[in-house]
């Protein structure tokens, strides 16, 4: 079994921010593979197949930064370690309609990122980073739980088909691979 884990903050109110972007890929995967989430206590666990591969798709439902306590919980109610975890999320070092696809290192100031990083005690796990950015920011906290602008919701559509293609290359094709295929790249639909 593969964990594929969304970042984002639950509840209506964050619903379509640049900080849930995490949630909109895992539940655009559920969506293709008629996944249906249950809701536990700490977190949102769904189960499918993606391309022959068992896949859990989790969302943490504590806040951001209580993320690694949502998937903590999830992987005690699973029982067995996955073969692989793959967690998605928002990036505001990177620009917007960038994907960036990582296998180590620290949570980069991302607090979501850092509560996995504690809760797991390991940074061998798959990142997928969706970048935000977009021009300078004077606030990050406004920024990062603001909506996107409307351009960017005509493009977010693009993006996210992406960002669930580059998740698919991960399982099938190796990290490396997907690296190689989208790290770098702008995968916003020009409009």
């Amino acid at each position: 079994m593969v964990l594929i884990v969304g970042l984002g903050n639950p509840g209506a109110k964050y619903a379509g921010t640049r900080h849930n972007i995490g949630f909109d890929v895992v539940d655009a995967i559920a969506r293709n593979s008629a996944a249906d989430f249950q809701g536990c206590d700490e977190f949102d666990i769904a189960f499918g197949t993606i391309k022959m591969h068992k896949v859990a798709l989790i969302k943490p439902m504590l806040f951001m930064n209580r993320s690694g306590v949502g998937l903590r919980a999830a992987l005690s109610m699973l029982g067995d370690p996955p073969a692989q975890i793959i967690v998605i999320y928002d990036d505001v070092a990177i620009e917007f309609g960038r994907i960036r696809i990582k296998t180590r290192g620290g949570a980069g100031g991302h607090k979501g990122l850092l509560s996995i990083l504690e809760s797991l005690a390991t940074d061998s796990f798959i990142r997928v980073r969706i970048g935000i950015k977009n021009g300078g920011v004077d606030d990050m906290v406004d920024f990062v739980l603001s909506s996107f602008n409307p351009l960017e919701k005509k493009q977010l559509e693009h993006i996210l088909t992406s960002s669930i293609e580059a998740v698919e290359s991960c399982l099938l094709e190796g990290p490396k691979a997907a690296m190689n295929s989208f790290n770098g790249h702008d995968f916003r639909d020009i409009i």
